[in-house]
Formats: C-alpha cells, sequence, structure tokens
C-alpha cells in the first residue's frame, strides 16, 4: 500500500473506532442487571461464524485469574445485555446506523455449564471446579458464539489483527465504556477512544501480556485494544483487562493516575504456537503489584 493510501486507511479505521466495541451489563438469572457489572466487547468473524470477546472475570463475576480466592459465593451473572447502535439496510450493502440495538446473551447452558470458550489451560481452583469454572491459565479472554442472526451490522464487526508482537512506543487505542458511559448518551451506543502506547512488551514471565503508559477505566474490561503500525495501518492486538498499580496497595487520585493498562496479545490467543513458546508461572508476583480487574 502506499504511503498516502495507507494513511487515508488509518484515519477511515480512527473514524470507525467507536462504533468497533460493544456495552455490556451482566444479568441475573431473572434477567435483573448485576449492580455495577458493566463491561465492555468486540465482535470478531470466524470461520463464517460470529463471536462475542469480552473477559473471563466479566462473565464469571470474579476478580481476575491472578486475584481469584477460593471462598467466593457463586456468582449471580447468568447473561449479558449486548447494546449497539442500531441499523438499517435500505439496500444491499447500505446501512444506515443510529439509535439502540440491544439483545441478551447466555453464559450457561440449560445443565449449567459455560457456553464461553477460554484457554485451554487452567490455574488450580477447587472451588471453582466443583460449579463448573475453570481459572484460566494464561489469558483473562473468553468467546462466546453468536447465535445465527444475532442482528450485528458489519461496521461492528472487528477483523483479527495481524500475528505480531507489541514493541515499546507503539501506539494503540483503547475503544470501551468507562463506568457504562455513552458517548453519544443511552439512546445511541458509542465507545470512547483513549490512546495510549506500549510501555513494556511483556510483565515478568508473562509474554501474552503487555503494558499499556495508562489505565482505562471501570467498564472498560473486555475493550478491544488496536495498534497503530506505520506497515499495515491500525489493526486490533489486544484486549484491556484492567489496570495495575506498582506497589500499591489502597487505590487513590495520585495512584490511579499513576497506574497502567494490564492487556492481552490476542495474537498469541489466536496464534496455534502459543503453547510452545510460553512456560507456566508458578508465581502470581503478588509482593510487588496490585492487579485490579476494571
Amino acid at each position: 500500500m502506499e504511503p498516502d493510501d495507507l494513511k487515508r486507511s488509518i484515519v477511515r479505521a480512527k473514524l470507525a473506532l467507536p462504533l468497533s466495541a460493544v456495552k455490556l451489563h451482566a444479568l441475573d438469572a431473572e434477567g435483573t442487571e448485576v449492580r455495577g457489572a458493566y463491561a465492555t466487547g468486540f465482535i470478531c468473524r470466524e470461520s463464517d461464524e460470529l463471536y462475542l470477546y469480552t473477559c473471563w472475570h466479566v462473565v464469571t463475576g470474579y476478580e481476575s485469574p491472578w486475584n481469584v480466592k477460593t471462598g467466593n459465593e457463586p456468582s449471580t451473572r447468568r447473561s449479558l445485555r449486548v447494546e449497539v447502535q442500531s441499523y438499517t439496510e435500505p439496500e444491499p450493502g447500505v446501512f444506515l446506523i443510529s439509535g439502540r440495538r440491544a439483545f441478551t446473551v447466555p453464559l450457561y447452558s440449560d445443565a449449567g455449564s459455560p457456553l464461553w470458550l477460554q484457554d485451554e489451560h487452567s490455574r488450580e481452583n477447587f472451588p471453582l471446579e466443583c460449579i463448573g469454572i475453570r481459572v484460566p491459565a494464561y489469558f483473562d479472554v473468553i468467546k462466546i458464539k453468536l447465535a445465527p442472526g444475532t442482528p450485528i451490522a458489519p461496521a461492528h464487526v472487528v477483523s483479527r489483527g495481524a500475528l505480531r508482537h507489541p514493541y515499546i512506543g507503539d501506539k494503540l487505542y483503547i475503544a470501551g465504556f468507562p463506568y457504562g458511559y455513552s458517548a453519544s448518551g443511552l439512546t445511541q451506543p458509542t465507545a470512547v477512544v483513549l490512546t495510549r502506547h506500549v510501555s513494556s512488551s511483556a510483565i515478568g514471565k508473562d509474554v501474552h501480556r503487555f503494558l499499556a503508559d495508562g489505565p482505562a477505566a471501570p467498564g472498560m474490561s473486555g475493550a478491544p485494544v488496536f495498534l497503530e503500525a506505520e506497515d499495515y495501518g491500525l489493526q486490533l492486538m489486544g484486549i484491556y483487562a484492567g489496570l495495575i498499580n506498582p506497589s500499591a496497595t489502597v487505590r487513590n487520585h495520585h495512584e490511579y493516575a499513576a497506574a497502567l493498562a494490564d492487556c492481552y496479545n490476542l495474537s498469541m490467543f489466536w496464534s496455534p504456537l502459543w503453547p510452545k513458546a510460553i512456560s507456566p508461572s508458578t508465581s502470581n508476583d503478588s509482593s510487588d503489584s496490585h492487579r485490579s480487574a476494571d
């Protein structure tokens, strides 16, 4: 692609970023909103099927995999309400997007088994295993297959990015719904887009994670993270899972301002080679950092 064509492609991609994320709110068995259980997700097409991506801690209602405690009560989360901008198709290939459209995605089967797909490797957690939930060993990431006919416009479907590792200084865009906030109001779900940069290409031995130089906000867990590269433009690179406060035990304004974004490298999640490239971690390194799921 010529340099001028690449620049125009990046500009068009940036304009589409507010549509790249979907607004989520967890619901209980009665279909009632779980208090404070708002989050973000995005939708990818894989082998002609649509999948909703978000974080493991979003669908389970527990802390991130690194902070899960064994004495938790069973989660009340049973489904996700997904909100996107509504659309009409006045003629083939032409979509008009405005307003709000919502649909519900179940998290469990009638038999009580989780419907999401996650990291095939698990951390040992007997209490959660007893209720059919596995704690992922590497990725705080899940995907759920959407039912055929789910009302999703092409503008809301995000393409997979290149299989590439993030480099320090790479420019990032995180699209999501902080505190459940929509930039165009509740009647037209529109994601807020934050600009960040890669500050570390790994977290200790966890080479499938990377840090950005500033966190997002609660409600943005599951947000897509896009990387702007000079050679191929703007592409989906990761997913935002929360923040890290180095050596912090109590969150206040100053500590939050110094926090970092904890992101997962989706190119490794998608790569069939990643299990061979990563050694299991035997330590959560909890002594020198405080991880918080937003």
